[in-house]
Parts: structure tokens; C-alpha cells; sequence
């Protein structure tokens, strides 16, 4: 039987508005509340704030998947996140 984010990871996938991602957002909080040391749980919460370009709550649920796992594959996804990040001139922005 699927656990409650396999369902959501598959309805992230498949998401494109962020009002429906928010909502999944707001499941995955709730279940985090519950089932605060699933590494899957946090990667999940990182690709769907990351969906958001919410950049700094993805970069956190990360973190926490590594935490629960250092060898977690969050550590290639936050390590994305970085490269984004790193990759903005801000100066263009300045002008």
C-alpha cells in the first residue's frame, strides 16, 4: 500500500498550478508533524517548495533529509539549489 507522500509525490508530478502545490505543501507539513524522521517526507517537501522557487524553504527540508541521512539524494538537490542560487548575477538586477 502507498504511504500518504508516495500519493503526493506522484501528484506533485504531475502539478502545475502552485495553488495545487501549496496544498501539497500544506500536506506534507501536516505529515511532517507526525512523521518528522522520513527522509522521503523531507526530499519530497524540498522538490515541491523548489517547484515554488521558494528557495530557502527548499534548501531547509533538504538539509533535514540529510540530516535523517547524510547519504540522502536530497544532497544532489540542494547541491542544484546552490548552483541556481550561486548562478544569479545579482548586479543585473542593480541596474
Amino acid at each position: 500500500m502507498e504511504q500518504p507522500f508516495e500519493i503526493l509525490h506522484k501528484q506533485l508530478d504531475s502539478s502545475t498550478s502552485p495553488e495545487e502545490i501549496r496544498q501539497i505543501i500544506s500536506k506534507l507539513t501536516q505529515l511532517s508533524q507526525t512523521d518528522s524522521e522520513s527522509e522521503d517526507l523531507w526530499l519530497l517537501l524540498g522538490h515541491a517548495h523548489r517547484k515554488l522557487q521558494d528557495w530557502k524553504e527548499a534548501l531547509n527540508s533538504y538539509t533535514e533529509a540529510l540530516r535523517i541521512n547524510p547519504d540522502s539524494a536530497a544532497r544532489g538537490a540542494y547541491e542544484q539549489v546552490m548552483e541556481i542560487l550561486n548562478f544569479f548575477n545579482k548586479d543585473l538586477f542593480n541596474q
